[in-house]
């Protein structure tokens, strides 16, 4: 990771986390948590999120090589989401984590083939909502989904394919469930 003031002279590489001419392919999304800045990186092994303080011995890796995280897709109570991939199975879940190495929630299953996806993420004021494609045995749904950030499981909140009612029979939505905002007490999109 690099830390720059916008002027060349205030501008210099903090660590190299993966030395030599391959580099440390920054990836998507990059948030601050806490007084850190948390990125993803490649750092030889895997792609992981790291911390940093802005100096090389506050670069701290997060997450464990066992598995790739593919993106960062935000902070939430306090808490780091993100996509990652597990390195034996190929399975794709959505994490959360504290921002410490090892403090880490599973949130949900998102594929067992490493095709399932978030397209979207929104925190509101009672929890998280996301726009996600889950593929169990082949069989693609994407759904908005809501939870809590804890424990107790996501729950569907209505399809995103075009084939599930919203409200009863009021219709239906194509594609994902995006630009979502909270107005009056509700989730709006």
């Amino acid at each position: 990771p690099w830390i720059s003031d916008g002027t060349a002279r205030g501008t210099r590489l903090i660590t190299d986390i993966n030395p030599g001419p391959a580099g440390s392919t920054a990836q998507f999304g990059v948030v601050v948590l806490n007084g850190l800045w948390f990125f993803v990186a490649y750092d030889g092994a895997s792609t992981r999120i790291w911390s940093s303080d802005g100096t090389a011995a506050g670069t701290l890796a997060v997450s464990p090589d066992t598995r790739r995280v593919e993106r960062i897709l935000g902070i939430h109570g306090g808490r780091i989401y993100y996509v990652a991939t597990d390195v034996g199975s190929n399975r794709n879940n959505m994490w959360s984590t504290d921002g410490s190495f090892g403090n880490e929630l599973l949130i949900q299953q998102l594929s067992d083939d490493g095709t399932g996806s978030v397209a979207c993420f929104f925190g509101s004021s009672g929890g998280l909502y996301y726009s996600a494609t889950v593929v169990i045995n082949e069989v693609a749904q994407s759904h908005l989904w809501f939870s809590t950030g804890g424990a107790v499981g996501p729950r569907k909140v209505i399809g995103t394919n075009g084939t599930t009612d919203i409200g009863g029979g009021l219709g239906s939505i194509r594609g994902n469930a995006c630009g979502l905002t909270e107005f009056a007490g509700r989730v709006w999109f």
